[in-house]
């Protein structure tokens, strides 16, 4: 029920594309065009640059960076032919796709390079950073459709009935030799209004003036373009501004794809395999090259240098704790051993001496043959005499 639902929603993009486009207001051109204003949510990098112009002065030119694409990039200095120039592409949803061309052997066919514009296609303002929309990135029309344009033209991408997620930032890519004469109509304004839809109220958001020559533009999905009950349901337009003198077979308003807007993937009525956000989790450990970036590199070297002599640190504190506690067990035995010392007026020749001193006046008796079980000294001390006894005169 949930898919038919989707499916009859997606159905109703034939039925937009048939109203008949209204005829545009003829409006002064814009003052000014900011590179910048095209993404609101965009993070703007370190890197400055000079540009040269064509009248021979200076620009500074601040490079923006959206997932890891760069719009006003700074074209290479040199070229080195034995290496390949990675290029973006853009997926059907819109999410941008790093493409990195491959050569088979050295001065041998490349393969995966960037596809080239027509001759006829409009010069644009600067270097694109994704993809344009031509050739057979434009979507072939549905078989039998009485209508030649296939649905959601001239948007290449986001292809219609694609689902959108809070947050996340989408690449709006258009056909600029729709209007009949690419010089002719130089800027266009991108809007969306909720579906379905009842009046001019229901504008869901309208950009600023942009390049139509330059083909692109990044969409930031914001919460806010998810009210009214409409389920996030919307479709996007294109409005060109048309100049009185215009020689273009087409100036009205175009109605592009049908696309949806929801909180998160588990919302999705398709399958959701990637988001353009995932682009940032490769990027920042890899460079343009395909190797380590300078700030993963240096990372790489440094931290495991600190982890060493962090643990020869530690290991010479351990050490030092360890010494102290083995002089301080030393000096404990030393003073247990000092407690059980001899009394400080005794020495052992003085004990010694005073045994054979003993045991010299005990044999003086005359008596050779006394009991020794009788004696009042102790035995030991009796031992200790060497003199043999003299027997008596008188018992001879």
């Amino acid at each position: 029920m949930k898919f038919t639902s989707f499916a009859t929603t997606i159905a109703l993009a034939s039925l937009v594309t048939a109203l008949p486009a209204p005829h545009p207001e003829i409006t002064d051109a814009p003052e000014q065009y900011s590179l910048e204003k095209r993404a609101q949510q965009a993070i703007n990098g370190n890197s400055v640059w000079t540009s040269t112009l064509a009248n021979g002065g200076y620009e500074l030119v601040t490079e923006t960076i959206i997932d890891a694409v760069t719009i006003s990039a700074q074209p290479p200095t040199t070229t080195d032919n034995s290496k390949t120039t990675t290029w973006v592409s853009v997926d059907n949803s819109g999410i941008p796709i790093a493409i990195t061309p491959t050569i088979v052997t050295p001065g041998g066919e490349t393969y995966s390079t960037s596809p080239t514009a027509p001759t006829s296609y409009p010069t644009p303002n600067a270097i694109p950073p994704v993809i344009r929309c031509f050739g057979d990135r434009v979507p072939a029309a549905n078989s039998g459709s009485s209508s030649n344009n296939p649905p959601g033209y001239p948007f290449c991408t986001p292809r219609n009935g694609t689902e959108m997620i809070v947050g996340e930032t989408y690449w709006l890519t258009w056909d600029p030799t729709y209007w009949g004469s690419p010089n002719d109509i130089k800027f266009v304004k991108i809007y969306a209004r909720y579906l379905p839809s009842d009046n001019n109220e229901d504008q869901v958001f309208i950009t600023d003036w942009v390049s139509n020559a330059d083909g692109y533009f990044p969409l930031t999905i914001l919460d806010d373009y998810r009210i009214r009950g409409t389920n996030g349901y919307m479709f996007v337009n294109l409005m060109p501004l048309v100049p009185d003198n215009t020689i273009s077979t087409k100036v009205g308003t175009v109605s592009g794809p049908i696309i949806r807007v929801i909180a998160s993937a588990s919302d999705a009525e398709t399958v959701i395999s990637r988001l353009p956000s995932d682009n940032n989790k490769s990027s920042n450990n890899k460079d343009d090259n395909g190797g380590l970036s300078k700030g993963a590199l240096t990372a790489a070297i440094v931290v495991p240098i600190i982890f060493v002599i962090l643990m020869c640190v530690l290991v010479y504190f351990w050490f030092m704790v360890r010494k102290k506690a083995m002089n301080a067990h030393k000096a404990n035995q030393n003073a247990a051993t000092k407690g059980k010392d001899l009394p400080k007026d005794s020495s052992l020749v003085t004990v010694q001496t005073n045994q054979s001193t003993f045991s010299t006046n005990t044999n003086a008796t005359g008596n050779p043959f006394h009991d020794r079980n009788e004696a009042t000294e102790p035995i030991d001390s009796v031992e200790l005499s060497t003199r043999k006894p003299t027997l008596p005169t008188s018992a001879v």
